[in-house]
């Protein structure tokens, strides 16, 4: 299948970027060891010196502001430089669509940069025979 592999790579670069003071810890142990590292305690978590963001990450505001910017740059730039079928193509394979048949997480996850977007019934089509042929 061929489509334009840009998402892939600003997906790419975006998992290696990492956010100077924010970490991720899940349980008790793994924020006892963050506490030992780091010289921090959960006085610093008490007094809003650290802040979590819900899904393991721990730092400090400003780390969790400066990884907001990047994030919505990083949107910015996927939306002036993808086309929806592009990222709707990757992740399709991203998801295993075609062995699920269930397409909603590639539609979803391509209307949220564009909310317009509509199913593209060919490019489905295209993308189920060329899973089929890989895996049939």
């Amino acid at each position: 299948m061929k489509y334009n592999k840009r998402y892939q790579e600003l997906k790419d670069e975006h998992s290696k970027h990492h956010f100077e003071g924010i970490d991720y810890v899940f349980g008790r142990d793994q924020l006892k060891e963050y506490f030992e590292r780091t010289g921090y305690t959960q006085a610093d978590i008490d007094s809003g010196k650290l802040v979590g963001d819900g899904f393991g990450g721990i730092g400090t505001k400003e780390a969790f502001k400066a990884r907001d910017e990047y994030f919505d740059k990083w949107r910015e730039r996927v939306i002036a430089e993808c086309k929806p079928d592009d990222i709707f193509a990757d992740e399709f394979w991203n998801h295993e669509c075609g062995y699920t048949g269930d397409y909603n997480v590639a539609l979803n996850i391509t209307k949220s940069y564009f909310p317009d977007y509509k199913i593209n019934v060919a490019l489905v089509r295209r993308l189920q025979k060329e899973f089929n042929k890989l895996n049939c």
